[in-house]
C-alpha cells in the first residue's frame, strides 16, 4: 500500500461501517444483486449495505 493508505489504516478501523473499504468482488456481487432488484428511481446504497449484500 501507499505510505498515505498505510499512516492512515489504524484510524480507518476506528471509523463506522458505511465508510469503510470494501473489496472489488463483494462489490461487484452486490451490484449484481442490486441490478436484479425490481426498483424504479434512485437509490444510495452505503457500503456497509454493500458488504451484506456481496457476501
Amino acid at each position: 500500500p501507499r505510505w498515505v493508505e498505510q499512516l492512515a489504516a489504524p484510524i480507518a478501523k476506528l471509523l463506522p461501517g458505511k465508510y469503510g473499504a470494501i473489496e472489488a468482488c463483494q462489490l461487484a456481487r452486490a451490484m449484481w444483486r442490486l441490478a436484479l432488484e425490481e426498483q424504479n428511481g434512485v437509490r444510495i446504497v452505503e457500503s456497509d449495505e454493500l458488504r451484506k449484500l456481496g457476501k
